[in-house]
């Protein structure tokens, strides 16, 4: 099904998204280039699994004159199911991670900088070394007193979501274990955690989990 296109933008509308999620799968290459000379593994490693994969790139957009009380959840406490997420600036803040401690932050991204996050497909291949970043969206009273100065009450962002193609298997990359040095036991533990299995299930899975499956 074709997305919506916004009638007061229709001639400009597709070519912009296309070259900004453009722009993003790029800086996702770079990102999951470094990740391969960090650990060590062959050039394209990682990159090589994303050719002709489901990439989506998600506007979505919350009403702070709806949304209006402080505290309020836009998307709720989550990880990804892809392999990247990335995105530049919302028009509004909100947007709280985890860190692996526990801890939580809201982030704060100044002009021109894009935001990497990990998701769990670069999780399973990388056998745990890298987390799926928990994450959530919330109405912040910093964003509400934003507002009262802006004509537009819409909190914007656009993130791009990079996947490992549909075919492909999520096996976890050797070169991953052992930049931790593990435990044979730990080892053969995280072995079983994620074991092997194809893109495609692995996001069948997700989505049946949360209930957003087709049947």
């Amino acid at each position: 099904m074709a997305s919506p296109i916004p009638e007061a933008f229709k001639d400009i509308w597709q070519p912009t998204i296309a070259s900004w999620g453009e722009k993003l799968l790029a800086t996702g290459e770079i990102v999951l280039t470094m990740i391969e000379q960090a650990l060590g593994t062959e050039p394209g490693r990682l990159r090589d699994l994303t050719a002709g994969g489901p990439h989506l790139l998600g506007p979505n957009a919350a009403n702070l004159d709806v949304l209006s009380a402080a505290g309020t959840i836009i998307n709720a406490y989550h990880r990804d199911l892809n392999l990247l997420s990335i995105h530049g600036p919302a028009t509004y803040p909100g947007l709280r991670i985890w860190l692996r401690n526990g801890t939580s932050m809201y982030i704060k991204m100044p002009p021109g900088h894009i935001l990497i996050q990990a998701a769990h497909q670069l999780e399973w291949l990388t056998g745990g070394l890298i987390t799926a970043g928990m994450h959530e969206v919330v109405v912040t009273a910093e964003a509400l007193e934003l507002r009262k100065s802006r004509q537009c009450p819409l909190r914007i962002s656009s993130p791009c979501f990079q996947h490992v193609a549909s075919r492909h298997p999520l096996i976890i990359i050797p070169e991953a274990l052992a930049y931790e040095g593990l435990p044979k036991s730990v080892y053969e533990e995280r072995l079983k955690r994620y074991p092997p299995i194809t893109a495609g299930e692995q996001v069948r899975n997700e989505l049946s989990a949360i209930g957003l499956a087709r049947r």
